[in-house]
């Protein structure tokens, strides 16, 4: 799903490209995974120049904790997959071009303590 995420937001022309694709538990100032127990537990991207769509098969990572990619330049709408991520503390989608609406799947999410997505067109 990463490699899926690194062709759908242009990642060649992420700031941690090489980075993010050959070690899952990168950590820099712009990019950061991290896995547990071999499970993606954070994908941190924030300010990493991600241009593109959300992937909506990120709605399968259950064991995902974190999901940062504020400050990029995503468009296109909230996948609802989103939904499936039951286990997601943080989500965090602000300062890109996201419009359309809000999921309404987002509501599943009853483990969330922080949701961020001002600065979108939503």
């Amino acid at each position: 799903i990463i490699e899926l995420l690194h062709e759908t937001t242009n990642g060649h022309e992420w700031l941690k490209s090489k980075d993010v694709i050959e070690s899952l538990n990168v950590q820099s100032e712009t990019a950061e995974f991290k896995r547990s127990e071999n499970h993606l537990t954070h994908i941190i991207l924030p300010r990493n120049n991600l241009c593109g769509v959300i992937p909506m098969e990120l709605g399968q990572l259950s064991y995902l904790i974190e999901l940062n990619f504020s400050g990029n330049c995503l468009k296109g709408e909230i996948p609802f997959e989103l939904g499936n991520l039951s286990n997601l503390k943080l989500l965090a989608l602000n300062n890109n071009q996201l419009s359309s609406f809000i999921p309404k799947q987002l509501g599943n999410l009853q483990n969330l303590e922080n949701l961020f997505l001002s600065r979108n067109q939503l």
